[in-house]
């Protein structure tokens, strides 16, 4: 839905009606549900910006 609203509005300049909104409550209700299937499970969710792995470090 937003790939297809984006190139609409660039090819065309015009947009899909209520496009955006519908995308972002979309995420929202995604997200939701994720932490709800996660929770059922015991589970956490955790974010990072770079992997551990990926954090550069000093040699000295």
């Amino acid at each position: 839905m937003g790939f297809a609203n984006t190139m609409m509005r660039y090819l065309f300049s015009s947009g899909i009606i209520m496009g955006e909104e519908l995308v972002r409550y979309l995420f929202v209700w995604a997200t939701f549900l994720a932490v709800i299937s996660v929770s059922c499970d015991h589970k956490h969710i955790a974010g990072r910006a770079a992997p551990a792995d990926d954090v550069p470090t000093e040699k000295g």
